[in-house]
Protein backbone atom coordinates (compact mmCIF):
# COMPACT_ATOMS: atom_id res chain seq x y z
CA UNK A 1 0.00 0.00 0.00
CA UNK A 2 1.71 3.16 -1.14
CA UNK A 3 1.97 5.78 1.81
CA UNK A 4 -0.21 9.26 1.56
CA UNK A 5 2.11 12.55 1.59
CA UNK A 6 1.01 15.04 4.26
CA UNK A 7 0.19 18.75 3.05
CA UNK A 8 3.09 19.71 5.30
CA UNK A 9 5.45 16.75 3.98
CA UNK A 10 4.95 18.51 0.41
CA UNK A 11 5.37 21.55 2.02
CA UNK A 12 8.75 20.51 3.79
CA UNK A 13 9.91 19.27 0.24
CA UNK A 14 8.96 22.32 -2.45
CA UNK A 15 10.81 24.53 0.17
CA UNK A 16 13.56 22.24 0.67
CA UNK A 17 13.63 22.43 -3.03
CA UNK A 18 13.86 26.01 -3.09
CA UNK A 19 16.25 26.26 -1.10
CA UNK A 20 18.33 24.17 -3.30
CA UNK A 21 18.12 25.60 -6.15
CA UNK A 22 18.99 29.31 -4.54
CA UNK A 23 22.33 27.59 -3.34
CA UNK A 24 22.99 26.12 -6.83
CA UNK A 25 22.27 29.52 -8.46
CA UNK A 26 24.25 31.22 -5.88
CA UNK A 27 27.11 28.87 -6.49
CA UNK A 28 26.74 29.29 -10.23
CA UNK A 29 27.38 33.09 -10.40
CA UNK A 30 30.30 32.30 -8.12
CA UNK A 31 31.84 30.12 -10.59
CA UNK A 32 31.28 31.87 -14.01
CA UNK A 33 34.80 34.19 -13.34
CA UNK A 34 36.65 31.13 -11.66
CA UNK A 35 36.02 28.90 -14.74
CA UNK A 36 36.74 31.81 -17.02
CA UNK A 37 39.82 32.64 -15.67
CA UNK A 38 40.89 28.73 -15.78
CA UNK A 39 39.63 28.53 -19.35
CA UNK A 40 41.88 31.46 -19.93
CA UNK A 41 44.95 30.10 -17.81
CA UNK A 42 45.03 27.08 -19.64
CA UNK A 43 48.88 25.90 -21.24
CA UNK A 44 48.39 22.73 -22.60
CA UNK A 45 47.75 22.63 -26.12
CA UNK A 46 44.93 19.76 -25.53
CA UNK A 47 43.21 21.25 -23.04
CA UNK A 48 43.28 24.46 -24.67
CA UNK A 49 41.80 22.85 -28.06
CA UNK A 50 38.71 21.33 -26.29
CA UNK A 51 38.39 24.48 -24.06
CA UNK A 52 37.86 26.51 -27.26
CA UNK A 53 36.04 24.07 -28.91
CA UNK A 54 33.23 23.43 -26.32
CA UNK A 55 33.57 26.48 -24.06
CA UNK A 56 34.57 24.09 -21.52
CA UNK A 57 37.09 23.65 -18.67
CA UNK A 58 38.68 20.11 -19.01
CA UNK A 59 38.80 18.83 -15.90
CA UNK A 60 39.27 15.12 -15.87
CA UNK A 61 40.21 12.71 -18.17
CA UNK A 62 40.59 8.71 -18.42
CA UNK A 63 41.05 6.42 -21.22
CA UNK A 64 37.17 6.98 -22.99
CA UNK A 65 36.93 10.82 -22.80
CA UNK A 66 36.42 13.83 -20.45
CA UNK A 67 35.17 15.90 -18.22
CA UNK A 68 34.04 19.57 -18.59
CA UNK A 69 33.05 22.45 -16.81
CA UNK A 70 31.27 24.98 -18.49
CA UNK A 71 31.36 28.68 -16.80
CA UNK A 72 27.67 28.16 -15.45
CA UNK A 73 28.54 25.20 -13.39
CA UNK A 74 27.19 22.81 -16.33
CA UNK A 75 29.18 19.17 -16.07
CA UNK A 76 29.32 17.17 -19.16
CA UNK A 77 31.25 14.21 -20.08
CA UNK A 78 32.94 13.81 -24.10
CA UNK A 79 33.77 10.35 -25.48
CA UNK A 80 37.04 10.36 -26.88
CA UNK A 81 35.56 9.01 -30.45
CA UNK A 82 35.61 10.61 -33.78
CA UNK A 83 32.49 13.41 -33.99
CA UNK A 84 31.38 12.71 -30.14
CA UNK A 85 29.80 15.39 -28.44
CA UNK A 86 29.35 16.75 -24.94
CA UNK A 87 26.77 14.93 -22.84
CA UNK A 88 25.32 16.88 -20.16
CA UNK A 89 25.33 15.34 -16.79
CA UNK A 90 22.18 15.60 -14.61
CA UNK A 91 23.44 14.39 -11.43
CA UNK A 92 27.42 14.60 -10.62
CA UNK A 93 26.87 12.34 -7.34
CA UNK A 94 29.01 9.61 -9.63
CA UNK A 95 31.71 12.35 -10.62
CA UNK A 96 32.23 13.65 -7.01
CA UNK A 97 35.42 11.45 -6.61
CA UNK A 98 36.51 13.25 -9.70
CA UNK A 99 35.38 16.85 -8.55
CA UNK A 100 37.58 16.55 -5.25
CA UNK A 101 40.58 15.73 -6.92
CA UNK A 102 40.76 19.59 -8.15
CA UNK A 103 42.43 20.91 -5.37
CA UNK A 104 45.53 20.80 -6.31
CA UNK A 105 44.61 22.97 -10.32
CA UNK A 106 41.78 24.99 -9.46
CA UNK A 107 41.69 25.33 -5.36
CA UNK A 108 39.08 28.26 -5.66
CA UNK A 109 36.54 25.86 -8.05
CA UNK A 110 37.23 22.86 -5.90
CA UNK A 111 36.16 24.60 -2.70
CA UNK A 112 33.21 25.97 -4.37
CA UNK A 113 32.57 22.24 -5.91
CA UNK A 114 32.56 20.66 -2.36
CA UNK A 115 29.96 23.11 -0.70
CA UNK A 116 27.81 20.58 0.98
CA UNK A 117 24.25 21.29 -0.70
CA UNK A 118 21.18 22.03 1.68
CA UNK A 119 19.63 18.68 1.00
CA UNK A 120 23.34 17.28 2.05
CA UNK A 121 23.57 14.81 5.58
CA UNK A 122 26.58 13.69 7.51
CA UNK A 123 27.86 10.77 5.71
CA UNK A 124 27.33 7.61 8.47
CA UNK A 125 30.43 6.08 7.11
CA UNK A 126 33.00 8.72 8.49
CA UNK A 127 30.49 10.98 10.38
CA UNK A 128 30.90 13.83 8.71
CA UNK A 129 34.64 13.79 8.99
CA UNK A 130 35.75 12.69 5.67
CA UNK A 131 38.42 9.57 6.80
CA UNK A 132 37.13 6.63 7.68
CA UNK A 133 38.52 4.73 10.48
CA UNK A 134 41.71 3.85 8.90
CA UNK A 135 41.99 7.34 8.53
CA UNK A 136 42.22 7.36 4.99
CA UNK A 137 39.68 8.98 2.19
CA UNK A 138 36.34 7.95 3.05
CA UNK A 139 34.79 6.30 -0.25
CA UNK A 140 30.74 6.86 0.14
CA UNK A 141 31.20 10.42 0.62
CA UNK A 142 34.41 10.94 -1.50
CA UNK A 143 36.05 12.74 1.53
CA UNK A 144 33.42 15.48 1.33
CA UNK A 145 31.99 14.68 4.51
CA UNK A 146 28.45 14.30 3.41
CA UNK A 147 26.09 12.67 1.06
CA UNK A 148 23.12 13.51 -0.46
CA UNK A 149 20.18 11.38 -2.10
CA UNK A 150 18.69 14.46 -4.36
CA UNK A 151 20.46 14.38 -7.57
CA UNK A 152 23.59 16.93 -7.96
CA UNK A 153 24.00 20.01 -10.43
CA UNK A 154 26.20 22.93 -10.09
CA UNK A 155 24.23 24.62 -13.46
CA UNK A 156 23.17 28.67 -12.07
CA UNK A 157 20.48 28.27 -14.25
CA UNK A 158 19.20 25.28 -11.85
CA UNK A 159 18.53 23.38 -15.12
CA UNK A 160 21.35 22.16 -17.32
CA UNK A 161 21.47 22.81 -20.86
CA UNK A 162 18.98 21.03 -23.68
CA UNK A 163 20.62 17.60 -24.73
CA UNK A 164 22.85 17.84 -28.01
CA UNK A 165 23.32 21.69 -27.86
CA UNK A 166 27.06 22.30 -27.89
Amino acid sequence: MARVISGSETTNFRQEQASLDEQTKKRGERLKPLVRKAIEGLSENFDTELANRFDALPIAYDYSGCLLLRDTGEVSTLGFVEGARPRVVDDVRPYLGVLTNLQKRYPEISQILRERPVSGVDCSECNGTGKNRWNLKCGPCHSLGWTTNYPLTFCSSGTPRKRGAP
